[in-house]
């Protein structure tokens, strides 16, 4: 694990403009591929770009928003971050995915630290050790701090400390081999929810990692998936889930049943073309990431 010395990571390079309500996106839409999204306190707005190695940060509406990040192994550099999530105090987390390792930003945009694989190790074993990771694709905190982080090639989930060091893992469970665990959230009573990529379905786990349920399979109807690639968790533990494929976002009751579906293949207002990271902000409104139409909307 390694830590930061304090150098600024948030600047205003490449200037692009918050999200608007009105229009429901954010304006002009200036991403090569985003990936995940996340809101923080006083409803900042954080956007992973995979293709063009950074993270954009947005703030009131037609405000220029802070970005960082360029393509590199170094503290505040990414190779396809994937997620991000924020923390206790703003605290900020990103996957950044090609590297195998997860850095942490304090909230003035300072890198704090990092932990995971180290990208200068030996490229040719298997980075399956506890608190290594094969593609660090998802994120979470909960409120104290304690991070859940979905290692997508190794089909599993990690738990570290505030502070990154390894605290336990889960894989097999009686629900079944994780398989691919992409994006994952962490619920108001502390359990998580997990998406299995290309079984097409959610997994929920008690916050010890012990099996609660499972949903989903493969389809276009309600409570079917294809290819779901981002969850969230909102008020009263509402789940919102965004597939890929079916260019949709789909939002369940706490208990994990149906209650009603958005979007569909497009480009215009409210359309998707390959929908990923989806996030709760400010009164229960819902981001989606709408990767190839290169753009966010709300």
């Amino acid at each position: 694990m390694r830590r930061g010395g304090g150098a600024p990571a948030l600047g205003p390079e490449r200037p692009v403009y918050a999200f608007d309500l009105v229009r429901h996106e954010i304006l002009p839409a200036r991403f090569e591929l985003a990936r995940g999204v996340a809101f923080g306190p006083g409803g900042i707005m954080a956007v992973t770009d995979q293709n063009a190695d950074r993270v954009y940060v947005f703030h009131a509406k037609d405000e220029p928003a802070n970005t960082f990040g360029s393509e590199g192994i170094g503290p505040g550099e990414f190779r396809s971050p994937w997620a991000v999530a924020f923390g206790p105090n703003g605290t900020m987390a990103v996957a950044d995915t090609s590297n195998s390792r997860v850095q942490v930003f304090h909230a003035n945009g300072t890198f704090d630290f990092e932990f995971g694989t180290d990208p200068n190790g030996d490229s040719h074993r298997a980075m399956n050790r506890p608190g290594e990771f094969e593609g660090a694709a998802g994120v979470a905190f909960w409120p104290n701090g304690t991070m859940a982080v979905a290692d997508y090639r190794n089909g599993r989930v990690q738990v570290f400390h505030a502070n990154g060091t390894f605290d336990f893992m889960f894989n097999a469970t009686e629900l079944g081999q994780l398989h691919r665990p992409g994006s994952i959230a962490i619920a108001p009573n502390g359990s998580m929810a997990v998406t299995e990529f290309l079984r097409h379905r959610v997994q929920v786990f008690h916050a010890n990692g012990t099996a609660d349920r499972w949903f989903g399979s493969f389809g276009s109807g309600e409570g079917q998936f294809d290819n779901p690639a981002g969850v969230a968790f909102g008020p009263g533990g509402i789940m919102a889930v965004g597939e890929r494929d079916n260019h949709r976002v789909q939002v369940f009751h706490a208990n994990g049943t149906f209650d009603f579906e958005f979007g569909s293949f497009g480009s215009g207002p409210g359309e998707f073309n390959r929908t990923r990271g989806v996030a709760f902000g400010p009164g229960g409104i819902i981001a989606a990431v709408d990767s190839y139409n290169d753009r966010v909307q709300v």
